[in-house]
């Protein structure tokens, strides 16, 4: 036996092939389609020799310490097996699904590492099959293979005189002896320093798959034929600029990868063969290398001007083929920057002789990571393109309209005059505005609250369980309202800041009945940012619970009975301001948005098509008052004479929000990811209706759900009035791994452009915009805030359309599918967060020079992660916690980072721009020295703060906060405590506690002995339909009633 080590790319594909295991078979597998008076046995014979003689058909891997190649160079086995298809239905159907199956079955890397087999489909028609591991072949030594039977079995049936013969094979030795070479060459030194400079320019990775799949030996391939015409065309434009034609080939791909990418700059992944000398040229083995090549502003350059930039670039990427690509890309996580583009510059000649038609295909080139684009030569002077996708994350449909923009390049390069701006070439099919059904209902926010202002059945049922009907809120709204009108004019701001409670809820009902614009705010909110929102907006008037307010709420909380004071609608104009809602800005300042009335109508009717409420229906009011959701929540309600179910403020989800809404007997509930997560899918009996939204959602958590309940999505941006779109019914059994932002609402129009306002083509990906009458009236302050984000419409109608910031996918059926912020905002348990707001807050602290705040995604959460550089003198000792402390005090928690580092200076890029892809990994809160639990009690608590934060060894001095910890992850550890020790502790005594040695093991042995009076009770509470009529509480006390 002969052993022979690894080279350096065989070693890459073994450790590969460990990583992904046996499930994806790293193989090359090709086929020879044969027609014509074969003989077969001396086709398999040349194929035995030709395996013999390029030390490949007895080779195995041995792994003695390290992985080596083992084989026997004497040995002249027999390889070809014969498989014989001839009495199936269709042999031709089942040759395909047999080789299909043949290619992903796993390879025994013991041996033998080559199989090939002679399908024999019918009289005088064969397929010869041969697939082999990528570590003893590539696609390069494939066709080798290929050419050397070929030529041996025109040589054996002494076919006509052969001038295409292969060089004579090589052993495997050849490209060791190449590698050693090069090892010690100043070539390599070259050939790193190039690559150094490419990658520190490198974008983006460019990947279109929506989620982070790995490679996959299953997938989709189509293609094309471009015929002779646009083959010759391809070619004049190449002689015309100078040019090869792969650089025609190569440009053209990038110009439609640029429009259906919205990219300026495409990063391209070609594979080389790697094989430079004429020695490795007549070897068999593994070669094959891939290149990033980066294509630089596709569309700001003239055609041959691209062309010829294209061009010298992979003429330099080629000079420096040797260097591996583990190597290249060793410090940017290994991956693939962009598609990978596998060009075969011409078919080997597998011609067998005379009378017999023989004809090539790659069945495979080995797994696909989200898309490949193959080229290569077609019979009769075409040229066909493919596109490869992975099956795992894109369908058929995908795959082709993916070839069409790359076709879609390729054509309209070849056509174009030589200084055609690329911008202006017509690449992919134009595509159009998504609309929902028209709605021409108009109505306020008025129109709807005071609906049922005569009727006495339950309109709120407030935190302790009071009833309150729609007449008695309509009568406390209209003392409000008229106060209001005596203190400010019709459309005035008026500040509502008061934590959610029947207050809030008949405060907003009070404005709106003056005909005036609501700011709710919300009273937790750090005083430093409720000041910013108050500077900001200049309410003429402060309702809320206090002295500090301009009308306390609990002082008119008494109707007074010698007047009426019945509430009338005011004459409203339905493009006068509804509210003011603060959200965080581009800058890092909480910007003011105003909403008018005019998309209330449209909203009530997509409440009315899709929401199933009625008058017997009880929706939860669970969202802080300085969410649109909140407005939602009163509006569905208020609009169907429903029950509206005031959520206690400390409520925030797991076991105390469960309790609650089956108390309440809540059918409705408009809820984020976040907050469902913590709820239990097979509770709470009554809840029928859920719309989930303000993030993304999960499909996992959302088709559990929608397994016993009709549940729907919904997005809208605030600068809309509330949503924009909605999904249908969330299929339970659907396959899709995202959840897709739904249809246009009624009276929305939603376009998906890219950078130069083009629509983008299906499947194309770009920003999406909203237009209709739900946009916003602006922003508050100086109309350049406005015009940043609102500005003409693309649809020709003098109208404005708003730029919501988020990037989509438009799918080949339209659907739109979430990508991501492209203005690096992120949602925060549903909180639209501003990572330069943090900073803002961070850098205020005086205790740092620099810091950037990224988002840091995880399978369970997104949290914040700042990097920070301390100010000279500084003590370090501490210093993340103090960080941390400022900012939440500051900015608030969803604006607090989960962690800080320290670094000694920020990674900045060549551009000196932070650069953060360069940010080591972050460190998630400081941990203090540990010290074990040494009770039940203590060891049950630790283990509840590890599994909800996601943290190791957590010690009983750890703090809550320091671990990442949030109100969610809050209630989770509340629940576990309660649910593994029978107490009934609430979140406050998780934040209040801090660590697991604090007063939270106090607390869980004092709830041990007592339950906790904060608590809901646990009995169901009397439904509001079934109710007697509330006693009086004291003279002037506003009355229930049980009939709505």
């Amino acid at each position: 036996m002969n052993d022979r080590p690894l080279n350096r790319a065989q070693r890459a594909l073994w450790f590969a092939q460990q990583m992904v295991g046996d499930r994806i078979p790293i193989v090359v597998a090709q086929c020879l389609d044969i027609e014509g008076p074969l003989d077969a046995g001396t086709l398999a014979a040349c194929v035995d020799e030709v395996c013999a003689d390029l030390g490949v058909s007895s080779t195995r891997l041995v792994v003695d310490g390290r992985p080596m190649l083992s084989g026997d160079v004497h040995s002249r086995p027999r390889l070809t097996e014969t498989v014989s298809m001839i009495n199936e239905d269709d042999p031709d159907r089942a040759a395909v699904e047999w080789m299909a199956a043949a290619t992903r079955e796993p390879v025994d890397l013991a041996g033998p590492l080559l199989r090939c087999v002679l399908l024999e489909l019918g009289p005088s028609r064969w397929t010869f099959y041969a697939r082999a591991h990528h570590i003893l072949l590539d696609g390069y030594a494939a066709g080798l293979m290929m050419r050397h039977v070929a030529h041996r079995y025109r040589t054996r049936v002494g076919s006509a005189a052969d001038s295409s013969a292969p060089p004579s094979p090589r052993g495997l030795d050849a490209i060791l002896d190449h590698e050693q070479t090069y090892l010690v060459s100043n070539r390599r030194r070259r050939d790193s320093d190039y690559w150094r400079d490419v990658m520190a320019a490198a974008p983006a990775p460019l990947r279109f798959a929506p989620r982070t799949v790995g490679p996959s030996s299953s997938s989709h391939l189509v293609g094309v034929d471009l015929n002779v015409s646009s083959a010759s065309e391809l070619g004049r434009t190449a002689v015309r600029a100078g040019v090869p034609t792969v650089a025609v080939l190569v440009a053209g791909c990038a110009v439609g990868l640029s429009r259906i990418s919205d990219r300026s700059s495409i990063p391209l992944t070609l594979v080389t063969s790697g094989r430079t000398t004429a020695a490795v040229r007549a070897a068999a083995g593994t070669m094959s290398n891939l290149l990033p090549i980066l294509i630089e502003q596709v569309d700001a350059e003239s055609v041959d001007t691209l062309l010829r930039a294209v061009a010298a670039t992979l003429s330099e990427a080629l000079r420096h083929q040797c260097l591996r690509f583990e190597e290249i890309v060793a410090d940017h996580g290994r991956q693939r920057l962009g598609p990978v583009v596998n060009l075969v510059p011409s078919i080997p000649d597998v011609g067998l002789g005379d009378g017999v038609r023989a004809e090539l295909r790659v069945l495979t080139t080995g797994p696909v990571d989200d898309v490949n684009i193959n080229v290569y030569p077609g019979g009769a002077d075409t040229l066909r393109i493919e596109i490869e996708a992975d099956a795992e994350a894109h369908d058929v449909a995908f795959a082709e309209a993916l070839l069409g923009d790359v076709v879609g390049g390729v054509r309209a390069l070849s056509a174009a005059k030589r200084d055609a701006p690329i911008v202006g070439l017509d690449v992919t099919e134009p595509t159009s505005a998504l609309a929902g059904e028209p709605s021409d209902r108009m109505r306020t926010l008025a129109d709807e609250y005071l609906r049922h202002r005569r009727r006495d059945r339950v309109a709120v049922i407030d935190a302790d369980g009071r009833e309150h009907t729609y007449s008695a809120l309509a009568k406390w709204a209209a003392d409000i309202a008229r106060s209001l009108r005596e203190r400010a004019r019709p459309g005035a701001v008026i500040a509502v800041v008061c934590a959610r409670s029947v207050h809030s809820v008949v405060a907003g009902w009070a404005v709106a009945a003056a005909g005036m614009c609501v700011l709710p705010i919300d009273p937790t909110l750090p005083e430093q940012r409720r000041r910013t929102m108050l500077g900001d907006a200049r309410p003429a008037l402060v309702l809320g619970l206090g002295s500090a307010a301009d009308i306390d709420l609990a002082d008119v909380a008494v109707v007074d009975r010698r007047t009426p004071g019945e509430s009338i609608p005011p004459g409203v104009r339905h493009n006068a301001a509804a509210y003011l809602l603060y959200t965080s800005g581009s800058t890092g300042t909480p910007k003011g948005i105003v909403v008018t009335h005019s998309g209330i109508g449209a909203l009530i009717d997509e409440m009315d098509d899709h929401y199933c409420l009625d008058d017997t229906s009880v929706v939860a009011h669970l969202a802080s008052p300085g969410f649109d959701t909140a407005i939602v929540e009163m509006l569905a309600a208020a609009h169907a004479g429903a029950a509206l179910v005031i959520v206690p403020p400390e409520v925030r989800g797991g076991a105390d929000l469960e309790l609650l809404l089956e108390s309440r007997g809540v059918t409705h509930l408009f809820v984020t990811p976040a907050v469902l997560a913590t709820l239990p899918a097979e509770g709470l009996p009554n809840l029928t209706h859920l719309i989930v939204g303000g993030d993304v959602c999960p499909a996992p958590l959302i088709r559990r759900w929608a397994r016993t309940r009709t549940v729907r999505c919904a997005y809208g941006p605030t600068e809309t009035t509330c949503s924009v779109t909605l999904t249908d019914p969330i299929d339970p059994d659907g396959v899709e791994p995202q959840i897709p932002l739904g249809e246009p609402m009624r009276g929305v129009r939603t376009h998906v452009l890219d950078r130069r306002l083009r629509p983008v083509p299906r499947a194309g990906e770009g920003e999406l915009y909203v237009a209709g009458p739900s946009l916003a009236r602006g922003v508050v302050g100086p109309t350049g805030r406005t015009a940043d984000r609102f500005i003409a419409s693309v649809d020709g109608d003098g109208g404005r359309m708003y730029r919501t910031g988020d990037r989509v996918r438009r799918g080949v059926d339209d659907r739109l599918w979430f990508l991501g912020r492209g203005d690096g905002q992120v949602k925060i348990n549903g909180v639209r967060v501003e990572p330069a707001e943090t900073d803002r807050a961070v850098l205020s602290t005086g205790l740092v020079t620099g810091s950037v705040t990224v988002a840091h995604h995880t399978e369970s959460r997104i949290s914040l992660h700042t990097y920070v550089v301390p100010a000279t003198g500084v003590d370090t000792e501490d210093l993340a916690r103090r960080v941390r402390a400022s900012v939440r005090d500051a900015a608030g928690s969803s604006h607090t980072p989960a962690g800080v580092t320290l670094l000694d200076e920020l990674p900045l890029t060549v551009n000196n721009k932070i650069d953060t892809s360069a940010l080591p990994p972050p460190v998630v809160g400081e941990r203090r020295r540990f010290r074990a639990p040494s009770t039940e009690v203590e060891q049950a608590v630790v283990e509840a703060f590890e599994r909800a934060l996601g943290a190791d060894r957590v010690g009983i001095d750890d703090d809550f906060f320091d671990l990442a910890g949030d109100s969610l992850s809050a209630t989770a550890v509340a629940a576990d405590i309660n649910g593994r020790l029978g107490v009934s502790i609430g979140v406050r005594d998780v934040f209040e506690s801090g660590t697991p040695c604090g007063s939270l093991i106090s607390s869980t042995r004092l709830h041990m002995s007592s339950p906790n009076p904060n608590r809901p009770a646990t009995g169901r509470c009397r439904s509001p339909r079934r109710s007697a009529r509330c006693s009086k509480a004291g003279a002037g006390s506003i009355t229930s009633s049980p009939s709505r």
